[in-house]
């Protein structure tokens, strides 16, 4: 995989919700990147890199990267509080949490894994328009596109695998020992439940708000 070519991740219910329209191989797109993190490994600060750098974690839509913090919101509310990772590529995160509960402060570098998925349009709605926040919407042509076929196991409150939130019970989460993916040649949402990755060539453009 050269660097210009990445895999996206994509949930069903952000093109249910209408922020997009179906996603098709061969077409042009252009979408910014929200990026996360496991709960178990969180990034954590790492010494100033002669440069930012990413390397495909292998599995899904993950990273391993270093980048720095370019900005962070103190100045503003804290429902209005975002973070954007440079590692190559820029992407957003809300509510970051750093290990061992240390404070971001944008010039801070960071190091860890990564998962990248498409904006789920909330840098276009809002996040665009705050003081100080730079470009994040790159052009994309789509090369592939693959459903999700793993697995599904049942973890309980407390589990790594679980996500953030208050205890419902034990849900399904998908195995990561047992990663499958299915080739498709555009999303279907309201066919489609499990998640999408899409494999995208990024176009020689300045990313734009």
């Amino acid at each position: 995989m050269t660097p210009e070519t990445w895999w996206i991740g994509l949930e069903p219910w952000v093109l249910r919700d209408g922020n997009y329209a179906d996603f098709v191989t061969g077409r042009r797109r252009q979408f910014a990147l929200e990026f996360g993190y496991s709960r178990a490994r969180r990034l954590q600060l790492t010494s100033a890199a002669s440069g930012s750098f990413s390397q495909h974690a292998g599995r899904g839509a993950w990273y391993d990267v270093v980048g720095q913090l370019l900005r962070t919101g103190p100045e503003f509310p804290a429902d209005d509080d975002t973070f954007v990772l440079d590692f190559g590529l820029l992407a957003y995160k809300k509510w970051l949490v750093l290990d061992g509960s240390a404070h971001p402060q944008a010039g801070a570098w960071l190091s860890g894994e990564i998962v990248l998925t498409v904006d789920h349009f909330e840098y276009m709605d809002h996040l665009a328009e705050l003081p100080g926040m730079p470009p994040l919407i790159y052009t994309w042509a789509i090369e592939e596109i693959q459903l999700e076929t793993t697995p599904l196991i049942q973890v309980p409150h407390g589990h790594p695998l679980y996500p953030g939130g208050p205890n419902r019970g034990p849900i399904s989460v998908a195995d990561p020992s047992r990663e499958t993916w299915r080739t498709v040649h555009q999303t279907r949402p309201w066919i489609d439940r499990r998640g999408y990755r899409l494999k995208c060539t990024l176009e020689n453009a300045a990313p734009v708000n």
